[in-house]
């Protein structure tokens, strides 16, 4: 299902920077990480094409996060887990995307 009224992966960034900084109170720099990091695993899972959260499943979360492991230092991989967990409740909380695929993501010693 595409989600409604958000068509691109920058509609739903801001979405979830609005979220972030009027749901959960969270500062300018960390939101700027955590919408880098969500744009990150968006365009590596749905590519340039229109937003279809329905395509998101547990070896996309997996498969971007084990990839993360071989690119950067642990304490980026803890920040990029923590951000990726945020945006799959806000995903799920917005009604986009039922499935629970946070409690797929590993925690990472930093």
């Amino acid at each position: 299902m595409a989600v409604q009224g958000l068509a691109t992966t920058d509609a739903v960034i801001v979405a979830f920077d609005d979220h972030l900084r009027r749901v959960r109170g969270i500062g300018s720099s960390a939101r700027e990480s955590y919408s880098r990091f969500a744009r990150d695993f968006l365009e590596a899972v749905l590519g340039d094409g229109p937003v279809d959260l329905a395509h998101l499943g547990v070896p996309d979360v997996v498969g971007f996060v084990t990839e993360a492991t071989a690119r950067y230092r642990p304490s980026t991989v803890q920040l990029l887990t923590t951000a990726l967990r945020s945006f799959l409740r806000f995903v799920r909380s917005a009604g986009w995307r039922p499935c629970r695929g946070t409690s797929v993501l590993p925690t990472s010693p930093a």
